[in-house]
This record gives C-alpha cells, sequence and structure tokens, in this order.
C-alpha cells in the first residue's frame, strides 16, 4: 500500500486525479472528472493499473453489518 500512497500523495491535484481513479478501479465504479482537472497520463495509469490490481478490489460491507460495531466500539 505504501507505493501507492506516495504516488497518490504528491500533491493536491494529483489526489484528485489518481487517488480517486485508484477508488474507483478498486471499487468497481467510473471516475468523471470536470474542468479544469489534471488529466492523467499514460504512464500514471499504468501504475494506477498496477497499484490497484496489487491492491485488489475493496471487500463488500452492508449497512449494519456486525463488523461495523466491532471497529466504532474500539
Amino acid at each position: 500500500m505504501l507505493p501507492a500512497t506516495v504516488f497518490v500523495m504528491q500533491g493536491l491535484e494529483n489526489l484528485l486525479c489518481y487517488g480517486k481513479r485508484l477508488f474507483a478501479a478498486r471499487a468497481g465504479i467510473g471516475v468523471h472528472d470536470r474542468s479544469p482537472a489534471l488529466r492523467p497520463t499514460p504512464v500514471g495509469q499504468a501504475m494506477l493499473a498496477r497499484f490497484a490490481q496489487a491492491l485488489g478490489p475493496l471487500p463488500a460491507q452492508r449497512a449494519g453489518d456486525p463488523q461495523d460495531a466491532r471497529i466504532s466500539s474500539s
């Protein structure tokens, strides 16, 4: 996770460009940019795809799951 975090957190624009793409790739949702936004480069997209594949999909969690209570009570 550290290489992905360092790549995404290089700056606010980079976070908005690549951070939301990393989350979207892991959550299985699409990304829509607004102008004027930093556009991803082919190199950045390749790195992001590699990080998303290495991290895997986000675990699905239902509302009211007993695991939520354990996390919030800790």
